[in-house]
């Protein structure tokens, strides 16, 4: 009995490590080297069962700074698993992470390990916000990382963050790419951009979105160059003047004495104070705006809407309060958002902008129509009455009756200027004849580094003593 009870060991313990030397960890050590915010912080780690049984993977045990995740439970004959573990570096530096692998086939557990070099040090893992309390005032650490397409980090990057049509913060990325700040939960606009590229997009900012990576393409910056040997060539086939005689010296001629004109000041008794502003009224014309805005879907695409509202906004904060200022809003249909009031109510205008949606198609001839009937329902004499379409888009239909309603308004001294969003070619050209008739001009507006300065402009030639 002894004896069948030794032979059945040794057999069990041959049959367990031929099962143990079937189960194998494929490289059992991953360096995830310099290890950057924007980099993925996981690796996979393959468990290959190339026997004839199935194991089972008990447990994986790690330290805090590590999440782990495995592909299935189970390692099936002849397949593998992998356990997917992903680090969180408590500090900047050296790190190195190792675990305890618990598998049915092996006798004691297995080590794996995760090693590399952090330029950051991780906020740990950051849960779903609930519903209660007033979670849109929260805040917490955003971070931007900003790379060109081959995944080299774009130092000395401009990161311009705005909110509600305002700039909210001007950064510059470190040797890494990289810049962070806190931010309030909501949603964003980004303006990345530095010599050779630029980018913009929008985000919601909360718990989970706490990263921006900024993807640039860098195109090459073109450069005057000049063969140092041309320009000896020049400078040596220019002939040299002689010097000019030196002329007799001639005796001094005594001074008169010097006259003082007495000019006859008048007294400033006061200073009106709408000279105290970027718009002031020796200048510039009272002002009566009408803007046509294209909520197109197209609109809601590559920030455009987003841009559109900042111009706005850095406009709305130097007019005065007697220019008059109108909204309406066309897509499928015309709607009157805002009419011009007695006096300027500029948290209500931005409150308007601010609601602003894209949505439908683009139908823009009834739309200037409109505008131009509340143009000149609110038309100020010897002023600057205009209407400014913003739009990304050509009309999709009634092209011929715009250029009426255009020409219609323009004898009406109700002049047309178009900003474009984002346009393209065909979009340009339509909207030139556009402004053609309405003697206005066309305002390309493609990033929101000098959106608001190009529609201010626009305004201060329209309403310049002098202009139209």
């Amino acid at each position: 009995m002894r004896l069948r009870g030794s032979v059945i060991f040794m057999v069990f313990n041959i049959c367990f490590l031929s099962v143990y030397g079937q189960v194998a960890l494929i490289d059992p050590i991953k360096d995830l080297e310099t290890l950057r915010r924007a980099d993925p912080n996981w690796v996979d780690f393959e468990i290959q069962n190339s026997g004839t049984s199935d194991a089972v993977i008990f447990r994986v045990v790690g330290s805090k700074n590590t999440d782990v995740k495995l592909s299935a439970k189970t390692i099936k004959a002849g397949t593998s698993e992998f356990i997917r573990v992903a680090v969180s570096p408590k500090s900047e530096g050296k790190f190195s992470e190792k675990l305890e692998v618990h598998l049915s086939a092996w006798q004691k557990p297995q080590t794996i390990e995760v090693k590399g070099e952090s330029t950051f040090a991780a906020s740990g893992l950051i849960p779903c916000p609930d519903f209660s309390g007033s979670a849109e005032n929260k805040g917490n650490t955003f971070f931007v990382s900003v790379r060109d397409f081959d995944q080299n980090p774009m130092d000395k990057a401009h990161v311009n963050i705005y909110k509600d049509g305002r700039k909210a913060r001007d950064l510059k990325t470190n040797e890494h790419g990289e810049t962070s700040l806190e931010l309030p939960y909501g949603r964003y606009f980004f303006s990345i951009r530095d010599e050779g590229y630029s980018l913009d997009t929008a985000m919601y900012v909360n718990a989970v979105n706490n990263h921006l990576l900024a993807m640039v393409e860098v195109k090459p910056v073109e450069r005057e160059v000049v063969e140092a040997v041309e320009i000896a060539k020049i400078e040596t086939e220019i002939p040299v003047p002689p010097a000019p005689p030196t002329p007799p010296e001639t005796p001094e001629q005594p001074k008169e004495p010097d006259v003082v004109e007495v000019i006859d000041i008048p007294e400033v008794t006061s200073i009106d104070p709408s000279e105290d502003t970027p718009l002031p009224l020796s200048r510039y014309k009272e002002n009566n705006l009408v803007f046509l805005i294209d909520i197109s879907a197209s609109m809601n695409q590559h920030g455009r809407m987003d841009l559109l509202k900042i111009a706005m906004v850095e406009l709305l904060d130097i007019l005065r309060p007697y220019d008059k200022f109108s909204l309406i809003t066309y897509a499928g249909g015309t709607d009157v958002i805002m009419e011009a009031t007695q006096n300027l109510d500029k948290e209500a205008c931005i409150e308007a902008i601010l609601s602003l949606e894209p949505k439908g198609s683009t139908e823009g001839a009834k739309a200037i129509n409109k505008a131009g009937q509340i143009a000149l329902k609110h038309f100020v004499e010897n002023g600057n009455n205009q209407i400014i379409l913003a739009t990304d888009g050509a009309f999709t239909r009634g092209v011929d009756q715009a250029l009426k309603y255009v020409s219609k308004y323009d004898r009406k001294n109700v002049h047309l200027s178009v900003l474009g969003i984002k346009c393209g070619s065909f979009t340009t050209k339509q909207m030139t004849t556009l402004v053609d008739r309405g003697r206005g001009r066309y305002i390309p507006v493609d990033e929101a580094a000098d959106a608001g300065e190009k529609l201010i402009e626009e305004v201060k030639e329209s309403s310049v003593r002098g202009g139209l």
